[in-house]
């Protein structure tokens, strides 16, 4: 089930992250682990050049007597007295510094690295779940929905705005939780030494707070935009390779590259703009790293001078304060990058929070055994009516053609048989029930759809057939026999385990159709919808999809799309459309008769062939 949810700003992202991120909680705690092990080994790196620096500044300062004398002026010295290490060998000193130094630091690496490999883990997972509940989502809107969205911007959506908001999840936890951690443990060692200067040198650090609330709302817009370019880029691409004939069969390259050029244009100028955004921290912060770092130089030297400070002290506390700065600019840089997120995490939820107004029934559809009936249905779009007062009954086993002119709504009809709109009145029933009370999917499945325009995938012949169902052998080669097309199968290289380019173009229209007929029939459907395959073919390809058509609606309950009439002549009826309503129904001979639309139709058609 897709979340339901009123999307804003940051309680998006944060919904997003809870939702998806709670099954990898063990996973998140062992990042949470590590993370905070590494923040805490980070100041250690610092301290444990502390003896090294007590030896180097002759430093005579005495060891801490007890935890609560500890500060960064006798650290060195204490640490000396606890491992029991002679101050006098300073040779012996400077080694066990390097090698606890370097220890520290690998110690430091290893977590470092691990937290990161974990976190990659986690937000990959994230991702791909995020990206699979989006298609799942997606693909449950009606085709309404798909009808005003747009393809390429759809894509940006999963490509871009869906891995960006699981990428946040490093930002969060890495980021800000780390380096969190790391400010609150050297600023407790720093205000154990002079509290004042620690204070300060938060303080100053903070500054990098001040740049991140003046970029965050700039970043946050600046990523939509750029997705959102993107977007339109996508979709032009898109829209030229599928219409790749149209462009070349009216010479329109030139065209298509300005149009595209201008939204390659529009697209770079966006990602500029966004680059600028989040990148104008890069050189603001290293400004205030220096100027932070400066006046901490200038306080803590003025601290050694007034004896609050020892010579050795005064080195690690810049150390330590240098390490103050650095994970504040960090827990910035990561909370400014987090806001950049929350744009995408918009347009993640702006598709989550699109709801199908095709609500499912409860009901499991049965096989039909005894007819579809649609009683006084109209529909219609925001502008104008399409259908009005549809009444018509379809008895199981029977052909029926739709015929009319263009714009009668024949596709219509069709549409709100297979349920992908809701008459805005009426009622539409199988063996008298209300199709509205049925799953979606069960009532679909009753149907086997032959387009117009048929759509092949990039993979097997086999795979094309089957798309989906359980692999019958029976009914596989039933349905290939029905679509007279196991002569050119069986021709292919590899048969059915041939692979067929995208969208099948390698393959004949006719060929194409036959198994787009197989697909159709494979399932056994009660219903078969055709959208009369043979319009756009050549005569010998015609012949051989009709024929293919002929056997698949012999003893099945078809309705037929049809724009030649001469292939329909014996259908059971023939239901006549013009301006959304039935004008007449009948067969062929019945309707040269009665129906004036349909006269005109079949002397136009006469008189084409002539």
């Amino acid at each position: 089930m897709s979340p339901s949810f009123k999307s804003t700003d940051r309680t998006a992202l944060f919904f997003l992250l809870h939702r998806y991120a709670l099954p990898y909680w063990r996973k998140i705690t062992c990042l949470v682990s590590l993370s905070v092990l590494a923040a805490f080994t980070m100041p250690l790196t610092a301290l444990v050049l502390a003896p090294a620096l007590h030896i180097i500044t002759l430093s005579s300062t005495a060891p801490a007597e007890c935890m609560a004398d500890l500060s960064l002026n006798n650290f060195g010295p204490t640490l000396l007295s606890v491992l029991h290490i002679n101050s006098g060998n300073t040779w012996h000193v400077i080694v066990s510094v390097v090698i606890a130094y370097i220890f520290v630091s690998l110690v430091y690496a290893i977590l470092n690295f691990c937290a990161y490999l974990m976190a990659m883990h986690i937000r990959t997972h994230v991702g791909r779940d995020v990206e699979v509940d989006l298609y799942s989502h997606v693909l449950s809107l009606p085709i309404s929905f798909f009808q005003v969205q747009k393809l390429g911007d759809l894509i940006s959506r999963f490509t871009e705005d869906a891995r960006g908001t699981a990428y946040a999840l490093d930002g969060i936890v890495r980021g800000i939780l780390q380096s969190g951690i790391q400010i609150v443990v050297s600023i407790i060692i720093l205000v154990k030494t002079e509290p004042v200067l620690a204070v300060a040198a938060f303080a100053l650090g903070s500054g990098h707070f001040l740049i991140t609330r003046l970029l965050g709302g700039r970043l946050k817009s600046r990523m939509v935009e750029q997705n959102a370019a993107l977007g339109q880029l996508s979709s032009v691409l898109q829209e030229a390779l599928l219409t790749i004939r149209v462009i070349k069969s009216f010479a329109a390259e030139r065209f298509a590259i300005k149009r595209f050029g201008v939204e390659a244009e529009n697209h770079r100028s966006m990602m500029m703009r966004f680059v600028f955004a989040k990148h104008l921290e890069e050189p603001l912060r290293f400004v205030a790293d220096a100027i932070a770092v400066s006046l901490i130089l200038l306080l803590t030297f003025q601290a050694m001078k007034a004896g609050r400070l020892s010579l050795e002290g005064f080195g690690l506390f810049i150390v330590l304060a240098r390490q103050v700065i650095s994970p504040i600019s960090l827990l910035s840089t990561h909370v400014l990058a987090t806001s950049g997120m929350l744009g995408s995490a918009q347009r993640v939820m702006e598709i989550f929070n699109t709801k199908s107004n095709l609500l499912d029934g409860s009901a499991s559809a049965g096989p039909m055994v005894e007819k579809l009936e649609l009683r006084d249905v109209s529909f219609g779009y925001k502008d104008h009516d399409v259908l009005q007062n549809i009444t018509l009954t379809i008895n199981a086993g029977e052909t029926i053609a739709l015929v009319g002119p263009s714009g009668a709504g024949k596709s219509t009809l069709v549409d709100l048989v297979l349920r992908f709109y809701d008459p805005v009145q009426g009622v539409i029933e199988i063996d008298r029930q209300d199709i509205r009370s049925l799953r979606q999917e069960s009532y679909r499945k009753l149907f086997g759809v032959v387009p117009q325009e048929c759509q092949l995938f990039n993979t097997t012949v086999l795979e094309n057939i089957l798309y989906g169902r359980p692999y019958n052998k029976e009914n596989l080669q039933q349905a290939i026999d029905i679509a007279n097309a196991s002569e050119f199968i069986n021709s292919m290289p590899g048969g059915l385990d041939t692979v067929l380019d995208e969208r099948g173009m390698r393959l004949s229209g006719g060929q194409r159709q036959r198994i787009a007929i197989a697909r159709a029939v494979y399932g056994r459907p009660s219903i078969l919808v055709l959208d009369e395959a043979t319009s756009s073919l050549d005569a010998e390809s015609e012949r051989a999809v009709q024929e293919a058509i002929d056997q698949a609606v012999q003893g099945a309950t078809a309705i037929i799309i049809a724009h030649r009439l001469s292939t329909i002549r014996n259908a059971s009826r023939i239901v006549v459309l013009k301006d959304g309503t039935i004008e007449a129904i009948g067969t062929h001979e019945d309707l040269m008769q009665s129906s004036t639309t349909y006269m005109q139709l079949y002397a136009m058609q006469m008189e084409q062939k002539s």
